[in-house]
């Protein structure tokens, strides 16, 4: 599955019009608890919400084209999140404790105070927000593909997530699902690359899904992947040794 640029520039927009709830929550916030003091300075207040809330929008967007690009090669998983997420969130801080120094709101350019407000409330925040998008990312894999083929004379459609594995009969493919075999007209490569991350090339003539996989199996010099379907696959050479 390929990332369009439509697609992210439906998560910048979405992600764009979060943040200024986000701020206008942070203003209203701010305004109630004291906006009665005499010194209240409404500007000052915008311009630093600005920095603490707005300005993450590059680094979230960075962070959800990297977590894209995970997710086109490999299964995204919470670790990699976490070290997206802190790198967006001290990038973020490094930029903004910067510009907040110079806009003369603190003295030195590490300032503890700023550090407090920003990790013990907009970096939760945006953490959050980090967390949402990577879970929509992760679920737009093989969920919801379909694959065309044939039993007969009749024509089937099946889901891309049922399947368990698929394999390359000269101009053709066989589609292995749970009791069911399909045949479809197309390339392995054409299939490896509309079925990825899911689906891995472990062989020149097959191709697995690996989240069907339950284990791997040396036998010599040989490798093998076994499926839950109990079907026992062979490994390459030049795909040895696989990395699931």
């Amino acid at each position: 599955m390929a990332y369009s640029f439509m697609a992210l520039k439906k998560y910048g927009s979405i992600l764009f019009v979060w943040l200024i709830i986000l701020f206008g929550i942070a203003l209203i916030q701010n305004y109630l608890r004291y906006g009665h003091s005499e010194s209240y300075d409404l500007l000052n207040v915008v311009t630093y919400l600005c920095v603490t809330v707005l300005l993450f929008f590059p680094f979230g967007l960075a962070s959800i084209i990297l977590m894209s690009r995970i997710v086109l090669k490999h299964s995204f998983s919470v670790w990699q999140f976490i070290m997206v997420a802190v790198g967006a969130f001290f990038l973020h801080y490094l930029v903004g404790t910067i510009i907040i120094h110079l806009l003369g709101f603190y003295d030195s350019f590490f300032e503890v105070r700023f550090a407090k407000q920003y990790f013990g409330r907009e970096a939760f925040f945006h953490a959050l927000t980090l967390a949402a998008f990577s879970y929509v990312i992760s679920q737009k894999r093989t969920q919801g593909k379909m694959i065309s083929g044939t039993i007969g004379r009749k024509s089937l459609m099946l889901q891309a997530d049922k399947v368990y594995w698929i394999e390359s009969d000269d101009h053709y493919l066989k589609i292995h699902a749970e009791q069911t075999q399909l045949i479809k007209r197309a390339t392995l490569e054409k299939m490896a690359s509309d079925l990825s991350p899911d689906f891995i090339r472990i062989h020149r003539r097959y191709i697995v899904n690996r989240n069907f996989v339950i284990g791997k199996e040396k036998q010599h010099r040989d490798e093998f992947v076994i499926l839950a379907s109990g079907e026992k696959l062979k490994v390459g050479r030049s795909y040895s040794p696989l990395s699931l």
